[in-house]
């Protein structure tokens, strides 16, 4: 259901207030990548200026050998969403989601979410334990897990035995249904946002 027009410019001011505080950096940029919004954590990341800035007043990569190929990827997604993977390797530093933006009236842009693949930031985790019907114990266990660490390090930070965590994850595989971390992976990670 669409607002009600008398409460139109309430309903703007609560969607300002909204993004605005998204946790992830999010920009809308015209097509030629002048800023047309941003958000807090937006102007955070372009004011640190390590993997995104401006430029002449226009959205760039702080690596100037990736500033055409990022104007690319935009240009990719003024007609459909894409991702781009901002550094080399296995030193991925960002995932850029852009999605084309197109307000009734006015001219397209384009909408920018940057994730930071760094591990700096807290994942939100849905109540998963409650669908698979895991203890709290179990749940830890698995967000450690899916988060890369290795059983001893579980241990170690948890203060329980080797045997112990082997013992949760063994059931929590029973429990699940799976065999592999990339089956736990599979089954879990849609439980797990930034």
């Amino acid at each position: 259901m669409l607002p009600n027009p008398r409460h139109e410019s309430e309903s703007h001011s609560y969607s300002l207030a909204w993004s605005a505080g998204f946790s992830v950096p999010a920009l809308i940029v015209a097509p030629e990548m002048d800023p047309i919004w941003i958000n807090r954590t937006g102007v955070s990341l372009l004011e640190a200026g390590e993997d995104f800035c401006l430029v002449d007043g226009r959205l760039a990569c702080a690596d100037p050998t990736l500033r055409g190929e990022f104007r690319d990827f935009v240009a990719s997604v003024r007609t459909a969403p894409g991702v781009w993977v901002y550094g080399a390797n296995a030193s991925v530093r960002m995932l850029v989601r852009g999605e084309p933006v197109e307000p009734s009236g006015r001219t397209p842009a384009i909408g920018l979410l940057f994730y930071a693949m760094d591990g700096e930031r807290e994942h939100l985790w849905a109540d998963f334990g409650k669908v698979f019907g895991l203890t709290r114990s179990e749940v830890q266990i698995v967000k450690r897990v899916i988060g890369g660490e290795k059983a001893q390090s579980i241990a170690s930070e948890q203060g329980i035995t080797l045997d112990t965590v082997r013992t949760h994850i063994r059931r929590v595989y029973g429990k699940l249904g799976v065999s592999s971390r990339e089956e736990l992976f599979s089954m879990i990670s849609p439980f797990r946002v930034r």
